[in-house]
């Protein structure tokens, strides 16, 4: 239930039904998941639920294009393609590429506390914990309807 807007938290405005993978995810599961929902990122937790990083779109096209830099060599990428064995991608895990700071919040901090920790870390979404664990996530778009 909403409170009054004086009393609006985390908790009343925050996503609760959300998507997050292990540590040891394989990258082409996580890229799955992030198209097959339409996400841009989701929390990665460790074994016990604890978030320990974020891993995003941004993250795994990084990886993907310092990966194919370091295997192709540029000046002979076509005939590589048509006449050679094609480099294989190594294996990689989200917690090999994720963005290892949380950027997080408890269920009690306000809509404005979340909106500056926005700005100042120039971030699009919180994610909204309950010791340590993910409990919820609050985007701009969820503190614009707040509005």
């Amino acid at each position: 239930m909403i409170r009054d807007r004086g009393n609006i938290r985390a908790a009343d405005i925050m996503l609760r039904d959300f998507d997050t993978v292990h540590r040891a995810t394989d990258i082409w599961e996580v890229a799955r998941l992030l198209s097959k929902n339409k996400l841009s990122g989701v929390p990665v937790v460790d074994d016990a639920g604890i978030a320990v990083g974020v891993i995003s779109q941004t993250d795994i096209v990084a990886y993907l294009k310092d990966t194919a830099a370091r295997l192709l060599p540029k000046e002979s990428f076509y005939e590589d393609a048509e006449s050679g064995p094609r480099p294989q991608c190594p294996h990689v895990t989200a917690g090999e590429i994720m963005t290892a700071h949380v950027i997080q919040a408890s269920e009690d901090a306000l809509p404005h506390e979340l909106s500056r920790m926005m700005l100042e870390r120039r971030v699009h979404r919180i994610i909204i914990t309950r010791n340590g664990k993910p409990c919820g996530i609050v985007s701009t778009l969820d503190l614009l309807k707040f509005l």
